[in-house]
């Protein structure tokens, strides 16, 4: 699931794989993971335990990042639109993946 969120914020957001997991803590690349970190966590419910071994993170990563995309949806609401997105993305990707 870690795999299908990561390609949809690919598309949603034009950022590569390689930018998205890199080292670097740029703003733009740290809002993207976040929003990985909160649709996998808030909108489709796993544990932040299990989203940071999913994604090589650790709890807290994850329940920060969460927490943070959570304070910006209340004023954006582009960002609502674009969470959606993410979740029909995954859940598309996810379905195809588990009808194979």
């Amino acid at each position: 699931m870690g795999a299908a969120c990561a390609e949809s914020v690919e598309e949603l957001y034009d950022i590569t794989q390689a930018e998205l997991w890199s080292a670097r803590k740029y703003e733009e690349v740290a809002f993207c993971r976040q929003c990985i970190y909160y649709t996998l966590h808030r909108e489709l419910g796993l544990t932040s335990t299990l989203v940071g071994k999913l994604l090589g993170k650790n709890h807290g990563t994850i329940t920060y990042g969460a927490e943070r995309i959570a304070g910006f949806l209340d004023v954006d609401p582009e960002l609502r639109k674009d969470i959606k997105a993410l979740v029909a993305l995954i859940k598309a990707k996810v379905g195809k993946a588990a009808n194979l």
